[in-house]
Order: C-alpha cells, then sequence, then structure tokens
C-alpha cells in the first residue's frame, strides 16, 4: 500500500483485517486516552507495522524532523485504519479523539516554537533600537 503525505510517499506492508481489527482496538484507546506517550508508543509500533523492522522504518523516515516523522505515522496510521477514506465507519469519537492528541503532539509544539520565534525576534528589535 502507498500512503501520500505532504512529506513524500510512502510504501508500506498491507495487512489483515484481523491485524487490522487489533490494532483497531489499539488505536481507539489511545484515542479515548489523551496520553501523548501512548501516541508515540503507537506511531513506534505502526512504524514497524508499516516498514517491517527499525532498519526499514529509520531508512524510509530518514531526514524527516520529528514532527515530519509524527505526521507520516499519523498519516500511516490513518491509511490502515481508514480514516482517510471520505467515509469512515466505526467510532466518530474515536476520529476526533485522534484528531485531537496528534494535534496536541504535532501542532501546539510547532506553535509554542513559532511564538518563541516571534518573540525573540521582536526583542531584537527592539534591543536594535535602544
Amino acid at each position: 500500500m502507498i500512503v501520500d503525505t505532504k512529506h513524500g510517499s510512502f510504501e508500506v506492508q498491507d495487512i489483515t483485517r484481523k491485524e487490522r481489527r487489533k490494532f483497531y482496538k489499539k488505536v481507539k484507546g489511545v484515542g479515548t486516552s489523551n496520553d501523548l506517550e501512548k501516541l508515540h508508543d503507537l506511531g513506534d509500533e505502526f512504524s514497524l507495522l508499516a516498514f517491517g523492522t527499525e532498519e526499514k522504518a529509520d531508512k524510509a523516515l530518514n531526514g524527516l524532523s520529528a514532527i515530519q516523522e509524527d505526521e507520516v505515522l499519523s498519516a500511516i496510521i490513518g491509511a490502515y485504519m481508514g480514516f482517510n477514506l471520505g467515509n469512515p465507519s466505526g467510532d466518530w469519537g474515536l476520529v476526533s479523539g485522534f484528531a485531537i492528541l496528534v494535534f496536541q503532539a504535532l501542532v501546539i509544539p510547532s506553535l509554542t516554537q513559532l511564538g518563541r520565534q516571534l518573540f525573540l525576534e521582536k526583542s531584537s528589535i527592539k534591543m536594535k533600537r535602544i
């Protein structure tokens, strides 16, 4: 299966319906827990599922920042679970809970970093005027 992301296309291993159901339970548990550590553990587990080994995962994700890697793994999880089919079945609460976790893990740190950068830029501008 090919998973297209803004960071490129990634060829991942196909999974069976039984595997998808097993992992859906895990995704649902993480999506409803609001636990970022569990989200990252899930991403690690899916990277092994998708690429087969740590070495192949490292090679496939090489050159990505931690945030970009999380975005790719979130897209892979979504593809495996069928969240990106436009007609998701299952628990909408899970989908929204998972989206909230991804937002917390990916977007908030980026916004925080952007805020720090803007603050530093404004601080340096004020310092130059003095």
